[in-house]
């Protein structure tokens, strides 16, 4: 039965949407890629293979929100915001689409070797767009492993791989199926999907087995303001874009007060409102005022002061000894972005030069050991958490400026620290100014989080490791043998396309001498490039 590739993109799309946060239905991953592999894996001409790879990329529609919420928040462009936003999604999509139907002109390649090849090209994309200068500015692309935050077994292999291993794992395993499909009758499929299910089986196995039983070494306390205020109407709440209304000082002291009357070690406020003249330039009315409510509490405390010093996104982490940290936003938003074209200016938002001039990657001693921080966005990036465990930190201090943001970043956040986590083995305590609060233990398990746009007050233990994994120490070499792939990939099929005595018509998809100009099926001209059929289409 020939059912439309445009279908079967529909369902892999639908599929691969419902895996993902909020829905979390992550069994969906491991077969959601199959329908597309199939309708593009039979379809021989280049058009239809361009417009099933185009629908097939709606799914990612629902996340470009989350960079539509941050451009959409700052007002980056003036009037032209919309416009701006419906481009850049439509030129992301187009360049998803050119990505895959490039692994889909790798047809010279052996019929097995050539579906494959998806799951190293996709990979490479992963991580070309989280190293990639500009381009890693935005939350674009979706990793694979953020459909199996729920599947704590599996995202173990992160700790050797990274997130890319945890992406490849379910595209080879699709892969497979697809080619067992295409090939019913290969024995050779049918035992590689016996093997790739095998392989994966193992992996689950040793990521159940180094699961411990949650430890209780320190108590974490997290005071959520909750602020849904700031949003008057559906759309603000979906993009974004109200000012926020931040919390004073007094309201979280008489919040803590109230709800923390038990011994706790930490105590994390969202982002805190200073009043300007309430601190000289050195804040020292306000490092005198935290240190005192440190020692009232006796925890340590750690905030965000909005309007501390106007210059900079910072993270203050306070002792009852007096000792005061502090940590610069490391990676803001649009960071390279507005190096590059510095008249793209946000009101209110410091010059990305200004982080850079204070210490990078600092870490804090206090008596429950070293402890790091992160604020809103770094967690995007895996190098700063790998930088700050690899200085022995053993509990990383995440606070997020998420109030003004739509409710899809609020979810692709705490997937971001849930990867963290696992990667390098260290737990995450995380608060938001209106949610998704929560925290982390060094496995990617959340032990407790709070609800969006709420005041609540989260109380639990969380254990500290920070021991570090390979991953740690070494970083990214996965991504890079994936590189080497992609290239021997590439430089294979051209080495076939050269030996052979046929090319494949870009129209109709047939094998056609080489030497012919005319297309005997179609009547075209064979060599069409690529490039000009996309445009077209």
């Amino acid at each position: 039965m020939n059912v439309s590739p445009y279908l079967l993109s529909i369902i892999s799309a639908i599929l691969l949407f419902f895996s993902f946060p909020p829905f979390h239905i992550w069994p969906l991953a491991w077969v959601a890629f199959v329908p597309y592999l199939i309708g593009v894996g039979k379809e021989r001409r280049e058009n239809k293979a361009i417009i099933a790879s185009w629908i097939f990329n709606i799914w990612l529609i629902p996340f470009f929100l989350c960079f539509a919420g941050v451009t959409h928040t700052w007002h980056i462009g003036g009037n032209v915001i919309y416009p701006f936003i419906i481009v850049v999604i439509y030129l992301v999509l187009s360049i998803y689409a050119f990505v895959l139907v490039s692994i889909w002109r790798l047809r010279y390649l052996p019929a097995g070797l050539h579906i494959f090849s998806f799951s190293v090209f996709w990979c490479l994309f992963e991580f070309a767009f989280k190293n990639i200068p500009l381009i890693n500015d935005f939350p674009l692309v979706q990793h694979l492993a953020f459909s199996q935050l729920k599947n704590i077994p599996i995202l173990q292999l992160a700790t050797i791989t990274g997130t890319y291993g945890v992406s490849f794992l379910i595209l080879f395993f699709n892969c497979s199926i697809a080619y067992l499909l295409l090939n019913w009758n290969s024995k050779t499929a049918k035992r590689l999907l016996v093997a790739v299910a095998l392989i994966t089986l193992t992996i689950w196995i040793y990521g159940y087995s180094v699961l411990p039983k949650p430890g209780k070494e320190i108590n974490i306390t997290i005071i959520q303001e909750g602020n849904p205020g700031c949003y008057k109407n559906p759309f603000s709440m979906l993009l974004g874009g109200n000012k926020p209304k931040w919390a004073p000082l007094e309201f979280y002291d008489k919040l803590t007060r109230e709800h923390v009357k038990y011994n706790t070690d930490i105590i994390m406020w969202s982002m805190v409102w200073i009043t300007p003249g309430d601190h000289s330039k050195e804040g020292s009315w306000l490092r005198k005022k935290l240190v005192n409510l440190s020692r009232e509490y006796n925890s340590i405390l750690c905030i965000s002061p909005r309007n501390y010093a106007p210059d900079r996104i910072i993270n203050l982490l306070i002792q009852p000894d007096g000792r005061i940290g502090e940590y610069d936003m490391h990676h803001p938003p649009l960071f390279n972005v507005l190096r590059l074209f510095p008249f793209l200016k946000i009101p209110n938002y410091p010059s990305p030069e200004v982080g850079l001039s204070y210490p990078r990657y600092p870490v804090f001693d206090t008596k429950f050991g070293i402890l790091g921080m992160e604020h809103c966005f770094d967690t995007q990036f895996p190098y700063i958490t790998r930088k700050l465990v690899k200085k022995e930190a053993k509990l990383i201090l995440y606070i997020s400026d998420n109030t003004e943001l739509g409710v899809f970043y609020k979810y692709f956040e705490p997937s971001n620290i849930i990867l963290r986590a696992v990667e390098n083995r260290v737990g995450f305590a995380s608060v938001s100014g209106n949610g998704i609060s929560l925290l982390v233990d060094p496995y990617g398990r959340v032990i407790t989080s709070s609800g969006l746009y709420a005041q609540e007050v989260l109380n639990e233990n969380l254990p500290l490791t920070g021991k570090g994994t390979f991953y740690t120490h070494y970083g990214d070499i996965f991504g890079y043998i994936i590189v080497l792939l992609s290239l021997l990939l590439i430089f294979y099929n051209f080495y076939l396309k050269r030996r052979g005595s046929f090319i494949y018509c870009m129209h109709c998809g047939n094998k056609v001498p080489k030497g012919d100009k005319i297309c005997p099926d179609c009547g075209k001209n064979p060599k069409v490039h690529i490039i000009i059929r996309l445009l077209k289409t």
